[in-house]
């Protein structure tokens, strides 16, 4: 026979579910059971929808039902059941509104919603109904302590949303009174506790040293009253360990750092690997380690934390109250491990678990500040990194959010006011905006405000405050700025004794200021000061402690200056030389900070010519790729060398130039420039070889490179995203980062194999010099001093000095092809100041203002007296690169005028790369010599790119034509003269009727084709070169999105289209031009052009004048027609029907002589350039 309805039959008997439920409970609360709990609710609260009983029996029900959700609460963090609590709560009040103890319990699960959802009402209704409890019990009632308890945990919870300091004083109050009385309900311990936390919250406030040590007193009385097996010892062990690691952090007692640690270990190994505290325990042991980790740099305690951090993550799943507190924890050790190693993957898990963590904190949660602060500060470390201004501008974005969450008084408003001073900081050092830094100043005095000496971080706004102060001192010069910084570091100095570990750091600040008013003022006893806080710096950063690296390059300046200053004595050379390579050697960085370090040591080498100098270059080069990992996107590996390497190849080819090492300096040049795409190819290399010998190592790496290419081309700078959004892209970026260290480890065990020790290096000079077998090679190498001109054969390296084309002479040559190249005419005495203000530039004048013809078929432009053409201007600097650079260069290599000459290729870096070399020639005079006649130039943007295998046409060869016939009418003429000469079935044409051109058609067609022609408008986005590309219908084809496509039957691309040759004018050497990406992408050769239209007197760019129209729509279709009559055209003179692209340099030397012979300006025959093999 079954129970009847609301019963459960147990031996026999007929048991209430009611009762059976509470039996259940209190078989929990005997055993830990969580079965118990489960089923003892579920049968509670199916005993009270069903049976007929009475208030008394639904009174107690509830209020065992209640007590019970607040149990399971607690041990699963389920915010469904802290509800449930509240609504049981709720209607024990209705049934019994008098009794005393409701008030109580209801008020603890209010008080406990509001900690997990934020809602101030809830809070303010649990402080309310605590006093209500407590006029209720006069001192006699021994229920009184546990509310005096229960509502001073309220006040100070109220005192942490808004600072006002009279809740904190009546709960510390409150937590007084409860300890001096004796209750049977609430043990002392407790008391003890709760009295600490209060004290240790007023601590953290006011920062008095006297509340951190009586709260760390009674944490110890507290521990004395729970000796093993007591249940809260766990607790008490962890909150006396906390204490003790604030007053190490406060006075740097390592006595105290020890306690804690040794007290933290204790307090996890009494909790089971299920303990609901266990996870708590875990991430408070984590962060003692990391403090420790900060004193002494042991890496070893740094991944202890870290393991720790993920155990405790592991332990708290998404629906756990703390998990955000996990998150935060795990990302703020892995942001440290970074600073260490500068493992990228590290930083970006970092900003993916805050990313993470502030998506539980919706506003108003009062955690979102703290998270807000958190994901803020590692956004700003990431900017240090990597330059994003995404990151930069968020960053500044969070903070200003946070600081409003944080109004006056708030007791962490201070935090947020530092942040963002420190990051609006950055943005002026970046930006320039003045603003921003008086803004950093003006917050940084408010944050030391709301931090009086006693606080805790006192010292660290008094430092902030001081950079702040010295960097307007840098920008205005205002002594007074500078001794209020030196000040402020001294006394941020003095809460630093000689154990602290912010010493260091704080020693170095003020020796940094002091040689700021040493380079004023010329105290030696300012610099002495210096050198001695420079030296205690190093001596007090451990071995193996990253800050180490700092010291050693600080200390390495001033054994610089102190060679300056002591009549040049070697010994002090020597050993800053030695401390620089010590410095840029030390592992425990980031890259760029590694690379920024050698370029240091590199430029002091140099400028003192010590010896050390080629060894310094070959190490910062060596770093340069890893700035372009192949695990980030191709916008950031841009943006990171754009940042870093302008000019080091060059300089350091001219040091190897200097110690007449030619090859290291080929060497050098190969390896630093194009290392943008040097890392594309990487992911392309072919893998023939290694197939052979490790089919199984060749596949591993060929899919890793299919990954991380079809990776690098995602979009990691949208803007406006939100967090969540940020989110997936972080996530994204970790995956790629991930597959790039793979891939790392497999070319390291590629190099392992015998024969393949060089897979993927640079390659040798005596490797390079194969693609000079058929052509000499000239690399021009511009720099600031005297420039370089190295001639490379097959067999030998030759050195020309360049000593009349330092940079600052090439600068003004360019600005004066960029004038020659608009539609203006100039006043001649403005170009003649512009030309004549370097010695020798400008010997032969203007000329006279006449308008007789050159021979052989050129003719001036016609010009108003008192100005001077484009032609003028084009005669002098190509005249000036005829007598500096191609007529030494032909004089050497012996060349003879011929009317078919050989082909030189020409390498040109910096500045060299805006200038027409090809053209250089004397065409002032009556007898007119010019390139030309002893050469046809071609242009390569690298030496290895030549050594590309060539590829061969058939009788399946294609071509495509691409014309923009909206906007450029004549290259209806252009794609006719193509017809004339390419045959139909390989002609494939788009842009035309039934045929349209798209950019995602034309670029999915390019793998398909041999020969591709373009007639559109070009662009070259001077903000951003990935953006340059052709525009087609009305879409522009990317630089960015030609690179996706692979194109294995490439010979000739001919881009009849301004700027393709233009480059990028902040990072030359890395070549990303229009044209260099279809080189590099495949084709063999392409034609290119080398300059837009400018705007002199604004320097504004415009595409669209109608001399630029005049110029296409004359010279396209002519340079086209000859071009494609030239190449499918045999030796002979017979008509191909296949092209001989391997001479398309000759076909593009015969249309511009014909070009040049018609009598046009300079400026639309020159532009015409052959790149390639």
């Amino acid at each position: 026979m079954s129970a009847p309805e609301g019963y459960i039959r147990i031996f026999g008997e007929d048991v209430p579910y009611i009762i059976y439920g509470q039996s259940l409970i209190e078989e929990f609360r005997r055993i830990r059971n969580m079965r118990d709990l489960n089923d003892g609710i579920e049968l509670m609260e199916s005993g009270l929808k069903n049976q007929k009983i009475t208030d008394e029996e639904r009174y107690d029900g509830l209020v065992n039902l209640a007590d019970a959700m607040w149990i399971r609460f607690q041990h699963e963090g389920q915010v469904e059941d802290l509800n449930k609590a509240v609504a049981y709560y709720r209607q024990v009040f209705l049934l019994k509104p008098s009794s005393k103890g409701i008030f109580d319990g209801l008020a603890c699960v209010l008080h406990a919603r509001f900690e997990q959802e934020g809602r101030f009402q809830d809070l303010e209704e649990s402080i309310s109904l605590y006093r209500r409890a407590l006029k209720k019990k006069d001192t006699a009632d021994p229920d009184r302590a546990p509310t005096l308890d229960g509502l001073a945990n309220a006040l100070r919870t109220r005192f942490q949303q808004d600072g006002n300091t009279e809740y904190l004083d009546e709960s510390i109050s409150l937590h007084r009174e409860a300890l001096g009385l004796q209750s049977p309900h609430i043990e002392s311990s407790h008391l003890y506790n709760n009295l600490a936390n209060a004290v240790m919250t007023r601590y953290n406030q006011t920062g008095k040293a006297q509340d951190l040590d009586e709260s760390i007193s009674f944490y110890r009385e507290a521990l004395l009253l729970r000796p093993k097996p007591h249940p809260n010892r766990p607790t008490s062990l962890n909150n006396l360990a906390t204490a003790l690691s604030m007053r190490f952090s406060r006075q740097g007692r390592i006595d105290d750092l020890n306690e804690s640690i040794l007290l933290h270990g204790q307090c996890l190994e009494l909790l089971s690997p299920h303990h609901p505290n266990r996870s708590g325990s875990l991430s408070n042991l984590a962060n003692v380690l990391r403090t420790r980790f900060s004193l002494g740099g042991n890496i070893q305690d740094i991944n202890e934390s870290i393991e720790l951090h993920r155990q405790a993550l592991a332990l708290r799943p998404p629906s756990h109250p703390d998990r955000p507190s996990s998150l935060n924890n795990l990302a703020i050790v892995l942001a440290i491990r970074f600073a260490e190693e500068g493992n990228q993957e590290d930083l970006n898990e970092s900003i993916s678990l805050h990313r993470q963590a502030l998506d539980n904190f919706p506003s108003p949660s009062p955690n979102r500040a703290d998270s807000l602060n958190n994901l803020a500060y590692a956004l700003w470390v990431r900017f240090q990194r990597t330059g994003d201004g995404l990151d930069l501008k968020e960053a500044v974005s969070l903070y200003e959010e946070a600081i409003k969450l944080r109004p006056d008084p708030h007791p962490r408003r201070s935090n947020s006011l530092d942040g963002l001073a420190n990051v609006l900081l950055y943005k002026f050092q970046k930006e320039g905006g003045r603003r921003d830094l008086d803004r950093s100043i003006l917050l940084h005095r408010e944050a030391l405000d709301l931090r009086p000496r006693e606080h805790p971080d006192h010292s660290n706004s008094l430092n902030n405050l001081a950079i702040g102060l010295r960097a307007r001192y840098e920008l205005q010069g205002n002594e007074e700025d500078l001794e209020e910084s030196i000040s402020l570091y001294r006394q941020a100095l003095e809460y630093f004794p000689v154990a602290h570990p912010n010493r260091p750091g704080a020693l170095s600040n003020l020796a940094n200021a002091l040689l700021d008013r040493f380079s004023t003022q010329g105290k030696a006893k300012d610099l002495d000061e210096a050198f001695l806080l420079r030296r205690e710096a190093l001596e007090l950063s451990p071995i193996n402690h990253p800050r180490r690296c700092e010291a050693l390059k600080d200390l390495a300046q001033m054994h610089i200056l102190a060679y300056e200053r002591a009549n040049s004595n070697p010994d002090l050379l020597d050993e800053a030389m030695k401390l620089f390579s010590e410095a840029s050697s030390f592992f425990l960085q980031s890259s760029s900070s590694r690379f920024r370090k050698a370029v240091l040591w590199a430029n002091h080498a140099e400028r003192f010519k010590h010896p050390s100098a080629l060894q310094a270059f070959d190490l910062a080069l060596s770093i340069l790729p890893e700035l372009a990992a192949v695990g980030l996107d191709i916008q950031s590996r841009h943006d990171s060398l754009a940042r870093e390497s302008e000019g080091i190849a060059r300089k350091a080819a001219a040091c190897a130039i200097r110690a007449s090492d030619f090859a290291k300096a080929v060497e050098f040049l190969e390896t630093g420039r194009g290392v943008f795409w040097s890392q594309f190819l990487s992911l392309r290399s072919p893998m023939d070889e290694l197939n052979d010998v490790q089919p199984e190592l060749a596949k591993r790496l060929q899919a890793l490179s299919v990954k991380l290419e079809k990776g690098s081309h995602r979009d990691s700078m949208r803007p406006d995203l939100n967090n969540r959004q940020k989110l997936s892209l972080e996530e994204e970026a970790q995956r790629f980062e991930k597959l790039a260290n793979e891939w790392t480890e497999t070319i390291r065990d590629i190099r392992r194999l015998k024969g393949f020790k060089d897979f993927l290096r640079p390659r040798s000079t005596s490797m390079l010099q194969m693609a000079a077998q058929n052509c000499p090679i000239i690399y021009l190498v511009a720099n600031d001093g005297v420039s370089n001109c190295l001639v490379i054969t097959s067999t030998k390296l030759h050195y020309i000095p360049l000593p009349g084309l330092a940079n600052a002479v090439l600068s003004e040559l360019v600005k004066l092809i960029r004038a020659a190249a608009s539609e203006y005419q100039f006043p001649r005495s403005s170009i003649e100041l512009s030309a004549s203000s370097h010695l020798g530039l400008w010997k032969h004048g203007l000329g006279n203002d006449t308008n007789e013809d050159l021979e052989r078929g050129m003719r001036r432009e016609r010009h108003n007296a008192g100005h001077v053409t484009s032609d003028d201007i084009f005669i002098h600097v190509l005249e000036v690169l005829w007598d500096q650079v191609v007529k030494p260069v032909i004089d050497h290599l012996n060349l003879k005028k011929s009317n078919g000459p050989s082909r030189l290729t020409w390498c040109t870096t910096g500045l060299f790369s805006f200038l027409p070399v090809h053209a250089a020639g004397q065409y002032r005079t009556e007898d007119v010599d010019y390139a030309a006649n002893y050469m046809i130039s071609c242009y390569t943007p690298t030496i290895g790119v030549l050594l590309t295998p060539k590829t061969r046409l058939d009788d399946a060869f294609k071509m495509m034509a691409i014309i923009e016939s909206r906007s450029l009418p004549s290259t209806r003429d252009e794609l006719i003269k193509i017809e004339k000469h390419c045959r139909g079935d390989s002609l494939d044409k788009f842009g035309i009727p039934g045929s349209p051109a798209s950019v995602e058609v034309v670029a999915s067609r390019l793998s398909e084709a041999s020969i591709v022609h373009f007639a559109c408008h070009g662009k070259q986005d001077p903000t951003n070169p990935l953006r340059s590309g052709l525009e087609i219908g009305g879409e522009v084809l990317t630089i960015a999105r030609i690179m996706k496509e692979v194109v294995p039957a490439g010979s000739l691309a001919f881009l009849s289209a301004c700027e393709t040759a233009a480059g990028d004018e902040k990072v030359p050497d890395e070549v990303l031009n229009i044209g260099a990406s279809l080189l590099f992408t495949g084709f063999n050769k392409v034609v290119a052009t080398m300059w837009y239209v400018v705007n002199y007197s604004t320097g504004m760019t415009s595409l669209k004048t109608s001399e630029s129209r005049k110029m296409w729509d004359q010279d396209g279709p002519f340079i086209a027609d000859v071009f494609y009559r030239e190449l499918f055209k045999s030796p002979h003179g017979n008509r191909l029907t296949i092209p001989d692209t391997s001479r398309s340099a000759e076909a593009l030397a015969v249309a511009v002589s014909e070009l040049r012979n018609c009598g046009v300006p300079f400026k639309r025959w020159v532009p015409f350039v052959h790149m390639g093999i």
